[in-house]
C-alpha cells in the first residue's frame, strides 16, 4: 500500500495496527497484501538477521562469547544487549545453558551489556569492529535464603509464602530502550513465592527490607538484611496465624488463565501466586 504498517495498540499479548485507506472503485475488487510476515529464530536477534537475508539487505557481523559471573561460573538466561555507540539500541539475545551467546551488530564498534534479575547492571563493555569473540562479565551477587514455617501452635512445618525484596538503596534500573519487563512495582526488587517455604533470591550486596507474608490470615514479618558479596545470608520466620478459619474456604471465582487487557501474567504464576497467598479455591 505504500505505507508504513503502524502499531496502535499492545496489551497482555493483543497487537493491533493500521495502514492507510483504501481507494475502491465502484462495483470493483481489490486484492490488498496487508503485510508479510517474517518469522525467524532464535529470538530478536535471529529473527533480525533472517529478515536481512530475506530482503537482500547485508547481513551484520556476528559476535561470540560467553557470560559469567565475576570469578565464578557461567550464568545461563541471561539478556545479551547490543547498543551503537551513541547508545542507539540495536539487538539482543539470551545465554544457553553454558553461558554462552551468539548476537548480531553492524560493521563498525558496538557495545553488549548483559542484565539478569537479582545482578547490578554493568557498565557496557566494548565490542570493537575487529572482534568476533567477547567475554562478558555480571558483578558477584549476594544471596538472600529465605525459610518459612507455620507457627508452632499449628505443626511447625515448611509454609507457602509470599516474599518481597526491597533494596534500601534502590537499584538502578537497566536504560529503557533494553524493554526489561520483569521489574517490579515500587522498587521492589523481587515480589517471589515460596511454594516450598524455601527460597534462594540474588541479591546486589547491601542492606535489604525483607517481607514475608501469606495472605490476610497471617501476622507479616518484616525485616532488614545485610547481603554481602559471595555469601548467602540466611532468613528464617515463624509466621502467627491470627485469624481462625476453620470451616471456612476463600475462593477466587475470575482468575484469567488466558491473557487480558487486564491480567497479562502468565496461568502459572496465577497458581503460584494463589498457593502462596493461601488461598483456598482459585477458579479460572
Amino acid at each position: 500500500l505504500g505505507s508504513t504498517l503502524r502499531a496502535e495498540i499492545g496489551i497482555s499479548g493483543f497487537q493491533l495496527y493500521s495502514l492507510k485507506g483504501l481507494a475502491l472503485d465502484a462495483c470493483g475488487t481489490k486484492t490488498v497484501d496487508y503485510a508479510e510476515m517474517v518469522v525467524g529464530s532464535p529470538g530478536i536477534d535471529g529473527l533480525l538477521e533472517t529478515k536481512r537475508a530475506l530482503y537482500s539487505e547485508a547481513p551484520w557481523r556476528e559476535v561470540r562469547g560467553t557470560l559469567t559471573e565475576v570469578g565464578g561460573a557461567p550464568l545461563a538466561g541471561a539478556l545479551i544487549h547490543a547498543t551503537a555507540a551513541d547508545g542507539h539500541y540495536l539487538s539482543r539475545t539470551i545465554t544457553d545453558a553454558t553461558g554462552a551467546y551468539v548476537i548480531h551488530v553492524p560493521p563498525g564498534d558496538a557495545q553488549l551489556t548483559p542484565t539478569l534479575k537479582g545482578w547490578a547492571v554493568p557498565p557496557a563493555t566494548p565490542a570493537p569492529a575487529a572482534a568476533a569473540t567477547v567475554a562478558l562479565t555480571l558483578p558477584k551477587p549476594a544471596t538472600l535464603s529465605v525459610d518459612v514455617t507455620e507457627d508452632a501452635a499449628l505443626g511447625g512445618g515448611p509454609l507457602p509464602a509470599r516474599v518481597q525484596v526491597i533494596p534500601t538503596t534502590p537499584v538502578a534500573a537497566p536504560p529503557a530502550a533494553f524493554g526489561i519487563t520483569d521489574r517490579e512495582e515500587k522498587d521492589r526488587l523481587w515480589n517471589e513465592f515460596a511454594i516450598t517455604g524455601h527460597l534462594d533470591l540474588p541479591v546486589p550486596p547491601g542492606q535489604h527490607r525483607v517481607i514475608v507474608t501469606r495472605g490476610y490470615e497471617y501476622e507479616l514479618y518484616d525485616t532488614t538484611a545485610t547481603a554481602t558479596e559471595g555469601t548467602t545470608t540466611n532468613i528464617a520466620t515463624s509466621l502467627v496465624h491470627r485469624v481462625a478459619s476453620t470451616g471456612v474456604m476463600c475462593a477466587g471465582l475470575d482468575i484469567h488463565s488466558h491473557y487480558s487487557a487486564d491480567s497479562p501474567d502468565e496461568p502459572e504464576l496465577k497458581v503460584r501466586g494463589a498457593v502462596a497467598d493461601g488461598l483456598d479455591i482459585p477458579v479460572s
